[in-house]
């Protein structure tokens, strides 16, 4: 601990310094934080109100505008083009994205109005939230244990919904047999909303590969048949303090492979996602609580072709996951500068898993367990501003598990320091060390399918540094930041020559540095960018070779510009990943570029017609960063048209 502090000390030494470089600043009086729009106002980074100049922290805010510039119609193809996140995409359709924040893989902790998604897995599905339903995203990149526990060491995603929806009906068709139809309701105090989207047949999703995942031209490849998409959400707001909502989808799709030599099947899959959400939200001078239940099922049924035979419905599986609690925070404002935020948590997260095949086509033992287990922590964070240039926050969390069916329980205290010094009213220096703790899960320890069971697996911890600056300037909002983060025991797979699969343990670390800036207006040009260098790597165990590898790609690129005139709106948007590698063969990969044309129209008020263009450029560029090599699906569009009532 005394290390840890000594770092974050130094660090804030190098900020306080930075002053010569800006000069000296006058006093300010301090401002209410209603003087300021929504979109300055951030609430994630520390679970109060506070300017985003005022968070010692990195932090982006997507509003609802951006998000409807990008031309997605759900939040997962939006986020892709912030700052600092990789996205990863498997199978076109296959519910397989996933945001690497600081080339952290499975640690960020996406959350839907302050609620947990994040399933067993640490994954998530974001495109399940319809873009209609939301008022703007936070994204804090860096580590959150103290505030939200497990799952942060990357970063926390927090989709803020509305209030009260918009009366809008929509209807769109593109190539690919795509069909999307979409209603927002507000009645009263009951807001509902409904998707039913669909996509038609896309014969390649990915390079050929043979059995062991290596690229090979006469190998096999993913072609997906076609699926559609049911979303269905609603949320009663009984009072001020009062509100209940609840979310379903359901999926269904087929996939399969592909022999790239023959041209035929060797497998087909049928599969189906689902889930419910429900919660209780609860606010009230200070105090929240959140209940809240999260359901996820899914079944996979697989035809196979083997040796030209056909074995209709051969093989079976499927997963039952449940996460259930309560999280009660308390904000304590003691005086002008003094508050304290106190809370505890705890939930209970269960998983079934089943699978057997058909005896004509393979003879093994039918598989059906279930497991689960309890987590608890409590956490408390005191604010202190020492004036109005000189803030400092220190926090900490204790996490602990209990009633695993093994009896392996874990424990960790995780602690964060905090320093922000205002230069100005609109500018100021910041300086943050903390430490992350993410749990295995029972799939870690107790296996699933083809993972096979790892009691001796650990948790791993992390060690988290950042400095930075913030400035606005008239209407741009400029952000840099340096930071570290060594993380030790790190949880992944690894592979034995059966092709089963067990969790290890294994280090990761990555240093690098964030620049953007962002610039709106009501009308005419508004424009953002930003650019991430970083070095992330992992180190395989000891009983391996045990050195340093190379993760993910060391340049990320991101930027947007957008026209608004009367009744005219034109957006265009990119993200690119360079300097990047395949993970497991440590190989060259050429840089992703995602890009998105979004134009409107408006001839009257309630009256929208629009057009939506993804990848521009018609690429095919390499959308995973593992193994596998899914492929970017080629030049698509869609023409809708909107009317709000």
């Amino acid at each position: 601990m005394k290390k840890i502090i000594s770092k974050g000390l130094l660090m804030t030494a190098l900020l306080t310094g930075s002053t010569v470089f800006f000069g000296g600043a006058s006093a300010f009086a301090e401002e209410s934080l209603n003087e300021y729009t929504i979109d300055t106002i951030v609430v994630t980074a520390t679970r109060t109100e506070k300017r985003d100049v005022d968070v010692p922290a990195t932090t982006e805010i997507i509003t609802s505008k951006r998000l409807e510039e990008t031309g997605a119609t759900t939040l997962e193809n939006a986020i892709k083009y912030t700052t600092g996140v990789v996205y990863k995409a498997n199978t076109v359709g296959d519910n397989g994205g996933e945001f690497l924040v600081r080339g952290k893989r499975r640690g960020t902790l996406v959350m839907v109005d302050g609620v947990p998604m994040n399933f067993r897995t640490g994954y998530y599905d974001l495109d399940t939230i319809n873009i209609a339903d939301v008022e703007k995203v936070e994204i804090v990149r860096g580590g959150g244990a103290v505030l939200y526990g497990s799952d942060t060491s990357g970063g926390v995603i927090n989709i803020i919904t509305k209030k009260k929806r918009t009366n809008a009906i929509s209807a769109a068709v593109g190539d690919n047999g795509v069909q999307k139809y979409q209603t927002s309701l507000q009645a009263g105090k009951l807001g509902i909303g409904a998707s039913w989207n669909k996509k038609g047949s896309v014969d390649r999703t990915s390079l050929a590969t043979n059995s062991a995942g290596a690229y090979n031209p006469n190998g096999t490849y993913f072609k997906f048949y076609g699926g559609e998409k049911t979303i269905v959400s609603t949320n009663y707001t009984f009072d001020e303090h009062w509100k209940i909502t609840f979310d379903y989808n359901n999926y269904d799709y087929v996939r399969g492979y592909i022999s790239e030599k023959t041209k035929l099947a060797t497998d087909k899959r049928f599969i189906t996602n689902e889930e419910n959400k429900f919660t209780i939200n609860y606010d009230n001078n200070g105090l929240k609580a959140n209940v809240f239940y999260h359901k996820g099922t899914s079944d996979s049924r697989y035809h196979y072709w083997k040796k030209n035979k056909f074995y209709p419905n051969s093989y079976f599986y499927g997963s039952n996951d449940v996460i259930k609690g309560i999280e009660v925070t308390k904000d304590i404002e003691f005086d002008n500068n003094n508050n304290l935020l106190v809370g505890a948590k705890a939930y209970n997260e269960k998983y079934s898993y089943y699978s057997f095949y058909d005896p004509s086509y393979k003879v093994a033992t039918p598989v059906n367990y279930a497991y689960d287990r309890n987590v608890y922590s409590i956490f408390a964070q005191l604010d202190h501003k020492f004036d109005n240039r000189h803030d400092l926050i220190i926090g900490a969390r204790e996490t602990w598990t209990g009633g695993s069916p093994d009896g392996t329980n874990y424990s960790e205290f995780t602690p964060q320091i905090q320093y922000s010094y205002k230069m100005t009213e609109d500018t100021s220096a910041y300086a943050s060390i903390g430490k992350s703790f993410t749990l295995p899960t029972t799939k870690d320890m107790y296996g699933q399918g083809n993972t096979i069971q790892n009691s001796n697996i650990r948790p791993e911890v992390g060690k988290h540094y950042e400095t930075g600056l913030k400035h606005i300037s008239g209407a741009h909002s400029w952000k840099l930041a340096l930071f570290k983060s060594d993380v030790k025991d790190f949880i992944t797979s690894s592979e034995n020559a059966q092709g089963e699969s067990i969790a290890i343990n294994e280090d990761t670390k990555n240093m690098g540095i964030e620049l953007s800036c962002e610039m709106n207006k009501a009308e005419g040009f508004s424009y953002n960018w930003g650019v991430s260098f970083s070095n992330p790597q992992y180190r395989t165990p000891k009983e391996d070779d045990g050195v340093w590898k190379r993760n993910y790609g060391k340049w990320l690129l991101n930027g947007g510009v957008s026209y608004s005139m009367s009744k005219f709106n034109v957006a265009l948007n990119a993200s690119m990943m360079a300097d990047r590698v395949l993970q497991k063969y440590q190989i060259p990969v050429k840089p992703y570029l995602y890009t998105s044309l979004h134009a409107s129209y408006k001839p009257v008020k309630e009256h929208e017609i629009y057009l939506n263009m993804d990848n521009l450029l018609n690429r095919h560029d390499i959308t995973s960063h593992v193994s596998s090599r899914y492929v970017s699906l080629g030049r698509n569009f869609e023409v809708g048209y909107r009317f709000t009532f």
